[in-house]
């Protein structure tokens, strides 16, 4: 077993097009930056993608922060039996977002 921390970084939804992703990409990394053991985190940078999405939802925890035009980190556990990602959780469980948002690839 192993456990991994996964930082989904955003920026805001005002941020422009041209930097959204990479912005949302340098976010994630000063957070890894300041964490003891950064061999086992992984930064993902969704851009706007997410926050555009949350924007628009009532019941998001991060739905204030998005309609403000503010971007956030998300951390995640990753639980995982080996190399077989199937047997892999994720605490606390992603929000139906990011299962919706899967054909884009994001910044890893």
């Amino acid at each position: 077993r192993s456990v991994t921390v996964q930082l989904d970084s955003h920026c805001g939804t005002i941020a422009p097009n041209s930097v959204a992703s990479s912005f949302s990409r340098s976010r994630g990394e000063s957070i890894k930056d300041v964490l003891y053991d950064q061999t086992r985190v992984e930064v993902i940078g969704w851009g706007k993608r997410i926050a555009n999405k949350v924007a628009r939802s009532d019941n998001h925890a991060f739905g204030e922060l998005a309609r403000e035009g503010r971007g956030w980190v998300e951390v995640y556990f990753v639980l995982s039996d080996g190399g077989d990602d199937t047997r892999t959780m994720m605490l606390p469980p992603r929000h139906e977002f990011y299962d919706r948002d899967r054909s884009a690839t994001a910044d890893r």
